[in-house]
């Protein structure tokens, strides 16, 4: 599956009512995603390993979120400007990485409370932080179509539970 395939099978999910929401979510769920990093490399939990099903939860909420971002902004043809990286892009550390992509979020949320988001500033941005989040999800053995087919089945099944509202990852 591709991303573009992804979003609108993602957006059949969004409850939100804000269109801020998927931008100010976007740094929570990256801070999660870095989370995931920090308590085993740099505080020892898991005898230093990181967990690889954590690191594919996060991912995809990182994931949805850009969805949401990006729906509005696809071409007619469900095509954006980009494909998602697909090799490995530079050696650095998974931590160094998310601290860096926090940099491509924090400017996304400013242009969008600015209401300054053309297409090219949400893609030049987005662009950066997918470039970042591959490299994370890839460097820990993980591929793009894992990430998504296991967030969408996780989506599905709130939905039929009827719990896609509410706190908490594991309702």
């Amino acid at each position: 599956m591709t991303f573009e395939e992804y979003i609108p099978l993602a957006m059949a999910t969004a409850v939100f009512k804000d269109p801020f929401y998927p931008y100010a979510s976007l740094l929570v769920e990256s801070a999660e995603l870095l989370d995931v990093f920090v308590k085993p490399l740099l505080r020892g939990d898991n005898d230093g390993q990181v967990d690889r099903d954590k690191v594919v939860k996060e991912a995809g909420d990182c994931l949805w979120m850009l969805a949401a971002i990006c729906q509005d902004h696809v071409d007619a043809g469900g095509s954006l400007p980009w494909e998602f990286p697909q090799e490995y892009l530079e050696e650095c550390s998974a931590i160094d990485l998310m601290l860096d992509n926090f940099e491509n979020v924090t400017m996304l949320m400013a242009a969008a409370s600015e209401d300054d988001l053309g297409n090219s500033a949400v893609f030049e941005y987005i662009d950066g932080y997918m470039s970042i989040l591959a490299e994370v999800i890839y460097q820990n053995g993980i591929t793009i179509g894992e990430v998504l087919d296991t967030n969408l089945s996780k989506l599905r099944s709130r939905a039929e539970r009827g719990v896609l509202t509410g706190s908490g990852g594991e309702r």
